[in-house]
């Protein structure tokens, strides 16, 4: 049996706050409870917002918390930034397998020509292939996309079960490589974790639909999926997923405004516990400096909760 190893993929662009927090600490014990490890790897893709100082602080936050994480290589950690030639060269076995092209629509040109709703998932869905036949060049004027067909694919995921979806009902043609030649989140993410040999995918719900598109990547580049584990994530009292653009809480400003490590991780605790009353029970005879091992010991994925948890700014 191949030893388990996961990974978190932050993206150094911000602080980290609460809703990264408690992808990473499902992570850490998911890799705990199986003896193996888990990465952090670096999604720094996006030139323009990240910043080593954000990667600095967010290794420090988690420390704090007593989650340490593996590095790759030479006690350092993977980068998407310094990845571009593996990811050239996973385009090119993909382009010898399925159809890509060059593409320079924008956002709005395929909002104008599909009537898509709003911006975000319904563009994956409601690309027209206005570019696809105009053998455009490949340069950095054009994104590069993958045109997709059907295929049904197979996702095993611990907390929704096995899932088999055809690839065109959540995708048309996903970007690879963006205009500017920064490369796209499916492609790297993909060849990353063949690189490390991820075992389990442990991730946002908010994810989920993209586990078929690689999948499919996965199979394309000859290599074996792992399984996902995709959690709930914490929202807003409106609803909204946490995210840095919209300068949500960071966790050093929780700590900062008096609330304590053993406090927020008993407020994780009890999310990760939401739909286990008997371990919500058990979490208050707990000690503050017990929660984490409370946590290892009693978190089954399966039972995590499928729906989004509000995550109150004050208790």
């Amino acid at each position: 049996m191949s030893q388990y190893i996961g990974r978190f993929a932050p993206s150094p662009t911000g602080p980290i706050h609460i809703g990264n927090l408690f992808s990473a600490l499902i992570v850490w014990v998911r890799a705990k409870q199986h003896n193996g490890r888990a990465y952090i790897r670096l999604e720094d893709v996006d030139r323009h917002r990240s910043d080593d100082h954000f990667l600095d602080e967010t290794l420090k936050t988690l420390r704090r918390f007593g989650l340490e994480f593996s590095a790759w290589e030479d006690d350092k950690h993977m980068r998407q930034s310094t990845r571009g030639v593996f990811y050239e060269e996973a385009l090119s076995r993909i382009s010898l397998q399925t159809e890509i092209f060059a593409c320079v629509c924008s956002r709005k040109d395929i909002r104008m020509a599909g009537a898509a709703p709003q911006l975000g998932d319904a563009l994956q869905k409601s690309y027209p292939g206005t570019c696809r036949h105009r053998q455009l060049p490949h340069d950095k004027q054009a994104a590069i996309r993958l045109w997709c067909t059907k295929h049904e694919i197979e996702v095993i995921d611990r907390v929704w079960g096995q899932k088999n979806t055809n690839l065109i009902d959540n995708f048309v043609a996903p970007v690879l490589k963006r205009k500017g030649g920064d490369w796209g989140y499916h492609i790297a993410v993909v060849v990353d974790d063949i690189a490390q040999s991820i075992t389990e995918v442990v991730r946002g719900v908010d994810l989920l639909e993209s586990a078929t598109l690689h999948n499919y990547l996965f199979q394309l580049l000859g290599a074996v999926p792992p399984v996902y584990a995709h959690h709930p994530v914490l929202v807003d009292c409106h609803g909204e997923r946490l995210a840095k653009r919209k300068g949500s809480l960071s966790v050093e400003d929780m700590l900062s405004h008096g609330q304590t490590l053993g406090q927020i991780l008993r407020r994780l605790a009890r999310a990760i516990f939401a739909e286990e009353p008997k371990r919500i029970e058990g979490l208050k005879m707990i000690a503050e400096a017990d929660v984490l091992q409370y946590i290892v010991s009693h978190m089954t994925v399966r039972h995590l909760n499928r729906e989004c948890i509000v995550w109150e700014s004050v208790e």
